[in-house]
């Protein structure tokens, strides 16, 4: 058998559905209390290091 069991994908799923609405809320109050010209900078700044 290859490849991931259909549980294992919908508990990924979940996972990322869970993390995704979470980071939603961050994301929406970091936007009103700074601005999205910095949010913007600030995430592509973390993309930057994770990249490194």
């Amino acid at each position: 058998m290859e490849g991931f069991s259909i549980g294992m994908i919908l508990f990924y799923l979940m996972c990322f559905g869970l993390f995704e609405f979470i980071l939603n809320f961050v994301a929406r109050e970091h936007v009103a209390k700074f601005g999205t010209k910095n949010t913007i900078m600030f995430g592509l700044f973390f993309e930057i290091l994770y990249f490194i």
